[in-house]
């Protein structure tokens, strides 16, 4: 039958501090989790019932990451899985003890000795956050806006962005080298829609008496393969009256590169492996948040603003980064100062190591989209 004192205490220590004592003997022990300190009557007296050894301290967390902060020596790490099992047995509740020291007086309910002095080290080492959130937001995002653009008039879609023309993009490709070849100059075949190649989509429309707006869309896509299919079957000067390039006669059949409305699509890109990067994000995450528990924990002043600021740094993690990301996202873990004051917080309060297999991740991505 769980003990209704030692659960309810337990859960209360989830939100506050709380004081503790367990007698520990081998794998079994009894805890007391209460408000105000434990006795010392009360301690001799089930030390010497139970023949067994007494930690005591003070206790703070929730049930996932309790912080136990022990007065005087350590125990042994037998000691923290004999109170676990004797919470789970007494209280029905499954907890995760994590000892630290305890300095100062035991008695005292003030934040001071140990769990001050973390407080104000996780405090300085992440007090940046906030303005490095900010500029890494910036940063993701500006590698992301960098392929967007305005809707096409032709209802055809975007220039970048979802569902857009990245950099590279082999229907720009395409589009570029049937300009080249009607003899409109899209500048270097890159498969990026710039300045050039807009202009030459202009002056190609303006021949075909199409809106002159620059954008390829199916309409101006569809021109293309009618003019490449003239200029293939007359061998001489493409549809705007200009040279046509080298390469002699063209049809959209021989032009891989060009894709009409009407063709089959063309063989689907390689899929992304996103799986090395969600293993290394997903235990970032896992880390991060442990992080977050042992400082809400410390009950300190600036410990709700330092959870909420670990909290912002997840959300700069995508699941699935956007090829046009990847640059931005790397620079960001790289050299951003938010992941460095997370990855310094002191050791023997938490151990976080998470730039490395971030990096690492995504040149793994980078490889394969490459």
């Amino acid at each position: 039958m769980p003990d209704p004192a030692l659960s309810a205490a337990l859960k209360q220590a989830a939100g506050k501090e709380m004081h503790f004592a367990f007698i520990s003997k081998g794998m079994d022990g009894k805890l007391l989790v209460r408000k105000t300190p434990i006795p010392p009557k009360e301690l001799d007296a089930l030390r010497k019932e139970m023949g067994g050894t007494v930690v005591k301290g003070k206790c703070s967390g929730p049930p996932t990451n309790m912080i136990f902060m022990v007065k005087g020596k350590m125990p042994a790490a037998n000691v923290g899985t004999a109170l676990m099992k004797h919470a789970k047995k007494e209280a029905g509740i499954a907890i995760n003890a994590i000892f630290q020291p305890l300095g100062g007086d035991e008695d005292d309910d003030s934040d001071g000795g140990v769990i001050g002095a973390v407080g104000e080290a996780v405090g300085e080492a992440v007090g940046s956050i906030g303005d490095a959130i900010s500029q890494a937001g910036a940063a993701i995002g500006a590698g992301a806006a960098a392929g967007a653009g305005h809707p096409d008039a032709e209802h055809g879609g975007h220039h970048g962005g979802k569902g857009g023309h990245a950099a590279g993009d082999p229907k720009i490709t395409g589009v570029q080298k049937a300009l080249q070849k009607l003899g409109y100059d899209p500048g270097k075949i890159d498969g990026i829609d710039g300045p050039h190649t807009q202009a030459a989509v202009k002056k190609f429309q303006q021949a075909q008496g199409l809106a002159a707006d620059g954008i390829a869309g199916p309409k101006t896509q569809a021109a293309l393969a009618k003019a490449l299919q003239g200029a293939g079957a007359g061998g001489g000067a493409g549809a705007g009256g200009g040279a046509p390039a080298s390469g002699g006669s063209s049809t959209p059949q021989s032009d891989p590169g060009f894709t009409p409305p009407d063709a089959p699509p063309a063989p689907p890109m390689p899929p992304i492996d996103f799986g090395p990067w969600q293993v290394a994000r997903q235990k970032a995450i896992t880390d991060l948040k442990a992080l977050a528990a042992k400082v809400a924990a410390t009950r300190h002043g600036s410990a709700a603003g330092v959870v909420k600021e670990i909290g912002s740094i997840i959300s700069c993690l995508p699941v699935t980064p956007a090829p046009n990301q990847l640059d931005a996202l790397a620079a960001f873990i790289k050299s951003d100062d938010t992941i460095a004051a997370a990855e310094e917080v002191p050791e023997m309060f938490h151990s976080l190591k998470i730039r490395q297999p971030l990096l690492s991740a995504l040149a793994a991505i980078k490889q394969t989209v490459a």
